[in-house]
């Protein structure tokens, strides 16, 4: 099913204490990183309200850019696949 997903870092691929294992679905990662640990205040503030303080803050700052860089990654791979990126062996992450 591909839940869970091995990021390693570009520049230190070998590094096992490096390689990061992170949530790859899109619905899942949402609710283990915003609704799960706020599961009390999501119906003691409302949707709105919790939308705002909790979601909000942090949706663009670190939610979105992981999901941008991942379709990245995949991008790159397609190219490279297609041979469109001669040279390029590894595609991976700066972390």
């Amino acid at each position: 099913m591909e839940l869970i997903c091995q990021i390693t870092p570009i520049n230190r691929a070998k590094d096992a204490k490096m390689k990061v294992y992170e949530i790859n679905e899109n619905l899942m990662r949402f609710y283990c990183a915003f609704l799960y640990p706020n599961k009390s205040a999501l119906p003691m503030i409302g949707e709105r309200t919790f939308f705002e303080q909790i979601v909000s803050p942090t949706l663009l700052k670190d939610f979105v850019p992981r999901r941008f860089e991942g379709l990245c990654r995949s991008f790159f791979s397609v190219l490279a696949q297609a041979g469109r990126l001669p040279g390029i062996t590894n595609i991976g992450a700066l972390l």
